[in-house]
């Protein structure tokens, strides 16, 4: 039966359609179109090909980038980062680089937070999927107790598995030169597929005792009994008495357990009268508790069974009890593999220190025997507590601690050196560090040179070390290590220094692996004030080029509030990059958490481990009767006026009476001043102690660096520490007292990730730009800083330092304030301020009508990029609270400041006081005088954009941060109260975008909108709360986003999403969601076009990019492909107002130049060579079914239409029967010319080049067809090969009762 014939013809009108099934695809939409773009309505075109330059860095003449990691447009620049600097293009190609830049995000979280308790920093440790923390804590009741606590989590989800365990319990030791030593130091180790916890104890089983009072009507004998509060079962012997029956000898007989050193013991008989002291305690011991990960249920069934750890003999590692150090590691050498190591303060009084590797012995830990540990014999230098007679602190009061770091970096012979151990030596009364790097079989060692040398020629008394870490760039390589130290004679007893921290500070060191090179003369500054807080770690991609490790700092005297004043809350931590250029070593600072998220460290708690001394009159022992209305002591002999009792069994916060007496004879206390209420107390005592001086039972709760893991092949790594939770005050001491200031902590997760979900998100404000990372980063055309300032001023003290100025000039007697601000300018005048520092006061007294100068001592930044900072000082009139600008003076960088603080000499000058408040009446007020909230800083940051005139920036803690108005001339500013949280949102913040009135923001779950205009400067107005506009539609981790005159694209895990102007969300990207199944890193809208170009993420070593363009004018799609040889994969793309820059992953760039199309590649490993690809411009229709979905007809030809441009070859595959895999007819034509016209040309006609090819297809007979168009371009040429606008068909049609039909297999 013959056919109807007909044509059938399809105009490009609609771009790819993946949304459809094959089968169901509308005609006239495209199954593909690769490498083409639609400039005109119906009409695509070939893409422009890319062009690689070289890579030079300026001023080199071989240096090339090796890495890109970003790109950035700021101005006419192309900005590059590399993964650890930034680069900027130069007119000639080259890169010059601008300075440091490391695209990290750096975050502190809670894990525990209990106002409480005060937590050490968390150690903690990852094995088969499980985290477990251990850390120390205790209550802020007044108990005295120490804990040790472990937390077990599935690492993956967070779930915690066993929570808040006890491991161990002790007392603070309250008496002993060693009492801020003794403290547990827990760590927690990974060995294979277990985790170990390691900490010290002590029994308190008494050694010897010493005498206190030697009671009457006592007696010789042996066994007898002793009392005390906390503990029990000593019994001592009693040698000899006096002729009253007083004890002469007496020494132990049975030491009890739990005791501390210098408890009181009173000893039963006699008039119970007679009293002893712990001298010494028996050694201290080294705890193990084995938590088996192999999975999560067996760690969740831990119960903290624990035992203390023996060697092969079964002896116990026994540990100094006076001066107890401890620090504990992981070991992985070639004699000890998959073991750990302890260091120790040796109990034996042969040595000062062990290092002692410790084996795997049937599942369980085993140090070796005494023969294989290493063991030091140099003699020790510990800084003891010294209790002062005077209020003030006494300066000494600092435990010195060690550093243990096995280097772990696959060394294969057991003649290498890879154990770091550092420690406090004695040198003739002179304190010294000096760092050991211990043999890999622990046989040998190589002792460097002391390190002596402080920041300044005032440390003269010799260094004691407190922390450290060491680490190396590659793998059997030198060493760098971290050392924080303190200067010990920096310390006065002026009333100036009260409840300040002494000076210390951080300084790098490099050490050569096999030899002393002294390495006190490689020191490099890195910060005053600061502490270690983690280990040093290698970056995976980068670790040639350097080291990182995290400083915790308080940048003030302390971390207390007191009646006067809040002190502290400038803190933070920082994370340190330590680099080596060819020996020329420096640390930069590049990344940190918000102002007020700092770990423990030295500062937060020295007011608390040296407390103001007490000066004790003398004790009493006695029997004290409660009854109905008192309690009376008899005989306690001569008392000091002004003086507190206190005792056992006393409830101080009651009935306690204050002496007004010189002597006396007896007490009377409230009856409700005794616990319990009957009687009597046997043995109890009485203290009389100073109360504005009374002894704080503490110990520090920093011990060591934090151990670092590593996650996601070296990229991402994770390390215990704790936060900083709020003031509170504590009724901690040995004798009650009043509360004494202090802080709390709780444990947390540091979390630093070197190869962030979104690399970069940057913008332009106010002239400077901003880039995301480590915190958020300005750059400014010369140099590149830190936006806002981490850490504020603080003052550490006023001091008047003059009278006679024979009348130069001064203040008159009366009361100032005074406060600072850190002040700069960047090279586009943008002036960035600091929050202010808390006031302080002074009261300047004139002598003989001479008037008075005041020094003004402020803590300088010690985390900063910007050079040239200014502190601001800002003085009020006398009596008054407006403060003017007093004056103003340059700090120096954090690499070259000898000092961490720095004095203002306040000297106004005048002939008289009126003459000078009237001048300082006419300066600048501190721009928070109006009211203009004080600026903050909200540390690592992951997106950012620009609303409403305010910038927005999302933290790496999830909150959305926002700036005051940006006004012409300062930066954008952050005040802390300007922050955007999502209630009831417990999916992370994933980006923020502004949609005209509306800002936008994503979390991995929902899409959420903010309306208003939000407050001004000063605070007043608001944003309306925030809501969901988009459940489930939230924006993948990671992802880029772009606002467009459409509204605003994103993607989700569906796909491509917009966000339309009037919020209403619309899935645009159906038709290419198979395009996207992974991450698109970047979406740019290039208006003249009409297009939104979103590159994908596709990491795979030699594959091909993939480049999506959304014409929004037409709604079509197009994608383009790009091969790349391995990893020289896409990684942004930029449009500099000429061409569009797509960075590679080796660092070219590539512009897209739309006159060539070829791609011209460089190679990373031959850069000076080009090589051109040639690629094709392809394009399928759907498939097509002339009569309808089941029909079956015939189709004869297939026909295209289009203009040529240039020579090439033209290829029609047709493809079957929704069949898309192998065409089962072909056609190709290669043309070097114009194809001829169509008509003979007659006069007055053009004949026109009609570019119009037909195919036939040798299989006719279908269902449907699928027509594909190549235009494969000519080698060489670079020219587009022709423009594109329709095919069409010619087709037979089956009579309609003949359509339905199929096989006999398909009929059921």
């Amino acid at each position: 039966m013959p056919l109807e014939k007909k044509e059938i013809s399809f105009p490009f009108l609609k771009g790819i359609d993946e949304k459809t099934s094959d089968a169901t695809r509308a005609p006239d939409s495209l199954s593909d179109c690769l490498n083409g773009s639609f400039d005109k309505a119906g009409r695509i075109k070939k893409r422009g090909g890319y062009v690689a330059a070289d890579k030079i860095i300026a001023n080199t003449s071989t240096s090339r980038i090796a890495k890109g990691a970003a790109v950035s447009q700021y101005k006419d620049e192309t900005l590059i980062l590399d993964g650890t600097k930034m680069y900027t293009k130069l007119s000639n190609a080259e890169y010059l680089s601008k300075g440091t830049y490391v695209p990290c995000t750096f975050k502190n979280e809670f894990k525990r937070r209990d106002p409480s308790k005060k937590q050490s920093n968390a150690q903690m440790a990852e094995a088969g999927g499980v985290r477990v923390y251990t850390w120390m804590e205790y209550d802020h009741d007044g108990s005295g107790i120490v804990r040790v606590k472990v937390a077990i989590e599935d690492a993956a989800t967070g779930t915690s598995l066993r929570d808040d365990l006890t491991l161990s319990t002790s007392y603070f030791r309250t008496a002993s030169a060693g009492r801020l030593y003794a403290t547990p130091k827990p760590y927690a180790l990974a060995v294979d597929d277990d985790i170990y916890i390691l900490w010290i104890a002590n029994a308190g089983v008494v050694a010897t005792i010493a005498a206190v009072s030697g009671g009457t009507s006592y007696s010789t004998g042996t066994g007898t009994a002793t009392y005390s509060t906390r503990t029990s079962g000593l019994t001592v012997n009693i040698g000899a008495v006096d002729g009253s029956g007083a004890t002469t000898t007496v020494a132990v007989n049975n030491g009890g357990t739990g005791y501390t050193v210098g408890d009181v013991v009173h000893l039963a008989g006699g008039d119970n009268n007679a009293s002893q002291s712990v001298a010494t305690v028996g050694a201290s011991k080294v705890f193990v508790s084995k938590i088996d990960c192999t999975s999560v249920e067996t760690a969740a069934a831990y119960a903290g069974s624990s035992s203390t750890l023996k060697d092969p003999s079964n002896n116990e590692i026994e540990v100094n009890s006076a001066y107890s150090q401890f620090a504990a590691d992981s070991l992985q050498n070639a004699t000890y593999n998959d073991g750990a190591v302890i260091a120790y303060s040796d109990a034996s009084g042969s040595y000062s220190y062990t290092v002692r590797p410790i084996t795997i012995a049937s599942g369980n830990m085993q140090a070796v025997a005494d023969a294989d540990a290493h063991r030091i014999s140099s003699a020790a230098s510990f800084n003891p507590f010294a209790a002062s007679t005077s209020k003030f602190a006494s300066g000494k009061n600092i435990a010195s601690n060690i550093f243990l770091k096995a280097l772990n970096d696959n060394t294969s012979s057991t003649t290498d050196s890879n154990v770091i151990f550092g420690a406090t030596f004695d040198n003739s009364g002179t304190p010294e560090i000096i760092i050991r790097n211990i043999r890999d079989d622990f046989n040998d060692e190589v002792v460097y040179g002391a390190i002596t040398t402080g920041p300044n020629v005032l440390w003269t008394g010799g260094l004691h070390l407190l922390n450290g870490t060491a680490g190396t760039f590659t793998n059997g390589g030198h060493v760098y290590v971290a050392l924080e130290m303190w200067g010990k004679d920096q310390k006065g007893n002026s009333a100036g220094d009260e409840g300040k921290v002494p000076p210390h500070c951080v300084a790098t060191y490099y050490l050569t692996r096999t030899a002393n090179n002294n390495p006190d003369s490689t020191r490099v500054h890195v910060a005053h004030n600061s502490s270690v807080l983690s280990d040093m770690f290698r970056h995976a991609a980068t670790a040639e080029t350097g080291l990182y490790y995290a400083l915790s700092h308080v940048n003030d005297n302390s971390l207390v509030s007191t009646d006067v004043r809040d002190y502290g809350l400038s803190n933070n931590l920082a994370l340190m990059r330590h680099i080596d250029n060819s020996g020329t070593r420096t640390n930069e600072f590049v990344g940190a958490v918000r102002t007020g998220q700092t770990a423990n460290c030295l500062t937060s708690e020295y007011v608390q481990s040296d407390p103001t001394a007490t000066a004790i009159s003398h004790e009493t022992r006695g029997i004290i009767t409660p009854t109905s209305a008192s309690v009376t002591v008899g005989d306690m002999g001569p008392i000091r006026a002004g003086w507190a009792v206190y005792g056992d069994g006393i409830n101080t916060a009651a009935g306690t009476t204050v002496l007004a007496v010189n002597s006396a004879t007896t007490i009377t206390l409230s009856r409700d001043a005794i616990v319990p209420t009957s009687g009597p107390l046997l043995q109890a005592r009485l203290t009389f102690v100073q109360t504005s001086n009374s002894l704080v039972d503490v110990a520090p709760m920093t011990y060591g660096a934090q151990r670092v893991t590593s996650k996601d092949s070296g990229q991402r790594f994770l390390f215990g520490a704790a936060r900083f939770a709020g003031y509170a005050t504590s009724r901690r001491g040995q004798y009650g007292g009043t509360e004494t200031s202090d802080n709390s902590f709780g444990a947390s997760l540091v979390e630093v990730d070197l190869d962030p979900d979104r690399t970069l998100a940057s913008l332009d404000s106010g002239g400077t730009w901003n880039g995301t990372g480590g915190y958020l980063h300005g750059y400014d055309g010369d140099s590149i800083f830190e936006t806002g300032f981490a850490l504020y001023p603080s003052i550490a003290g006023l001091e008047q330092i003059s009278k006679d100025l024979n009348n130069l000039g001064g203040l008159a007697a009366g009361t100032y304030k005074y406060l600072t601000v850190y002040e700069w300018a960047d090279a586009n005048g943008n002036v960035h301020r600091s929050s202010p520092s808390e006031f302080k006061e002074i009261t300047v007294v004139n002598d003989s009508g001479d008037l008075g100068v005041v020094g003004v001592s402020v803590y300088i930044p010690n985390f900063t990029r910007k050079e040239g900072v200014k502190a601001v000082i800002y003085r009020t009139l006398d009596a008054s609270s407006i403060f003017y600008k007093a004056g103003s003076f340059t700090v120096p960088t954090p690499a070259n400041a000898t000092a961490g603080v720095i004095t203002f000499v306040d000297w106004p000058k005048g002939d008289s006081a009126g003459s000078t408040a009237v001048e300082i009446i006419n300066r600048a007020q501190v721009y928070t005088s109006d009211g203009e909230l004080p600026n903050g800083f909200f540390g690592s940051c992951t997106d950012l954009t620009r609303h409403r005139n305010k910038v927005f920036a999302v933290g790496a803690d999830d909150n959305v941060y926002f700036s005051k108005p940006i006004v012409d001339g300062i930066e954008p500013q952050f005040p802390d109260a300007f922050t955007l949280a999502l209630p009831g949102e417990t999916a992370s913040t994933t980006g923020v975008e502004s949609n005209l009135d509306h800002l936008l923001i994503f979390t991995e779950d929902n899409a959420h909108l903010v309306s208003g205009p939000g407050p001004d400067a000063f605070g007043a107005g608001m944003f309306a709360p925030p809501r969901i506009f988009g459940v489930n539609q939230g924006a993948r981790a990671g992802s880029a986003h772009v606002q467009t005159p459409l509204g605003v694209f994103y993607q989700t895990l569906r796909g491509i999403y917009l966000v339309q102007r009037d919020m209403s969300v619309k899935y645009v990207g159906a038709q290419v969601e198979d395009q996207v199944d992974n991450l698109v890193i970047n979406m740019l809208a290039h208006d003249p076009t009409n297009e939104v170009r979103f590159m994908v993420k596709d990491t795979t070593a030699s594959s091909s990019d993939v480049l999506l363009t959304y014409n929004y004018y037409f709604g079509q799609w197009s994608r383009s492909e790009m091969v790349y040889t391995t990893s020289e994969y896409q990684m942004g793309e930029v449009y500099d107002g000429t061409y569009f820059q797509k960075l590679s992953g080796t660092g070219f760039l590539l512009k897209q130049d739309n006159t060539v199309f070829t791609d011209t590649i460089r190679l990373h490993a031959s850069p000076t060579s080009a090589i051109t690809r040639n690629f094709n411009l392809e394009l399928r229709t759907a498939f097509i079914a002339p009569s309808g979905l089941l029909s079956f007809d015939r189709v004869y030809r297939g026909m295209v239409l289009g203009e040529y441009v240039s020579a090439h070859t033209i290829r029609l595959n047709f493809y079957t029967d929704y069949m898309d895999t192998v065409a089962v007819s072909t056609g190709s034509k290669s043309l070097s010319a114009a194809p001829a016209g169509e008509y003979e040309p007659v006069a007055g006609y053009t004949n026109h080049p009609l570019y119009l090819f037909r195919a036939h297809l040798t299989q006719q007979k279908c269902r449907s067809v699928q027509v594909e168009v190549k235009l494969i371009s000519t080698g060489g040429v670079a020219t587009a090969p022709a423009f594109l606008d329709g095919i069409a068909l010619e087709v037979g049609v089956r009579p309609k009762k003949t359509a339905f039909k199929t096989t006999a297999d398909g009929t059921l």
